[in-house]
């Protein structure tokens, strides 16, 4: 029986288009893809051209009858990644929107020809890709993740990695907070239940049982956390080491000129030339620190492209 990827409706045999949104049918839900973006077929087919030149195989398009937009979707195991390269190709997209309008912009000044109210006009009249592009609220996929889960910077995206300093901070905040409020509603329940704290009405032991475990679990749940935060914060010194060695190698062993050397192939774009830089230096830090965690390498070089290349 043939299912909607989007809408997960199931339709009789026969049918190829979903009623609701106008996808393409499949055969079964395991060939669903995760919708990512959508907006202009104009921007959408170069982003999918974008997605594809970087290894985004799955990536594909389809026009949404109903809404009037064009929707890319990609397979769940490439989500991630894909989020990370469309923030890229959508910085990128506003940087050359912004740019255009501010050489028409002077272009208008020079001439004379324009009004106060008609330059106003001209700058708030973007079009419609670079109003996306500024703005990935604007273009995210129906049914999918949030546009707050993509990142704006492709240099940049949260929940990819955190520092075992802040997992620990984190864990140590949450503790007090758990530990503070279990004691406080521990003594609240025992002093109610001797008649110390009155109730206007009349409650049993039930009650004052269930809020009682409740309690106690918050507290065996704040113990543990700040177990964890021991944990993180051992880790953290080890992780600060590590780092260090890393950064400081990086400095001195890896050259802007060199890592552009091997990606001169032809005139390639800001983001085509950052995911190549990120690659080669990705594969000359694996190289000489091993097993190192991938999240970890990550955040090693998001950190050190800035000093590296701006």
């Amino acid at each position: 029986m043939p299912w909607c990827p989007k809408c997960k409706n199931e339709y009789v045999e026969g049918i190829t288009k979903c009623a609701d949104c106008g996808c393409e049918l499949v055969e079964t839900l395991e060939e669903a893809k995760e919708p990512l973006l959508f907006g202009e077929q104009e921007q959408m087919t170069r982003l999918m051209s974008f997605l594809s030149y970087n290894g985004i195989v799955s990536a594909s398009m389809q026009e949404d009858e109903a809404e009037n937009v064009y929707e890319l979707f990609v397979a769940k195991e490439e989500l991630a990644r894909a989020k990370q390269i469309a923030a890229v190709f959508l910085h990128e997209d506003a940087a050359r929107a912004a740019e255009v309008e501010k050489k028409d912009g002077g272009d208008i000044a020079a001439d004379g020809d324009e009004s106060g109210d008609d330059a106003w006009q001209t700058s708030a009249q973007k079009p419609a890709s670079a109003e996306a592009a500024d703005d990935p609220k604007g273009v995210c996929g129906n049914g999918g993740d949030s546009a707050s889960d993509i990142p704006e910077s492709g240099r940049k995206y949260e929940g990819a990695y955190k520092e075992s300093a802040q997992k620990a901070a984190e864990f140590k905040d949450s503790a007090y907070t758990l530990i503070g409020v279990g004691v406080i509603g521990l003594i609240a329940v025992l002093a109610a239940a001797s008649g110390m704290l009155p109730f206007p009405v009349q409650i049993g032991a039930l009650f004052y049982g269930v809020m009682g475990s409740l309690f106690v679990i918050f507290i065996a749940v704040g113990v543990r956390s700040m177990s964890s935060a021991k944990r993180y914060k051992k880790e953290a010194a080890t992780e600060s080491s590590l780092k260090d060695e890393i950064m400081n190698w990086c400095r001195e062993s890896i050259r802007a000129q060199e890592i552009d050397t091997q990606i001169s192939e032809g005139n390639l774009s800001e983001e085509e030339k950052y995911f190549r830089r990120t690659e080669l230096i990705k594969g000359r830090i694996s190289e000489k620190f091993l097993n190192i965690e991938e999240g970890f390498l990550d955040h090693l070089v998001d950190e050190f492209y800035p000093e590296l290349f701006e």
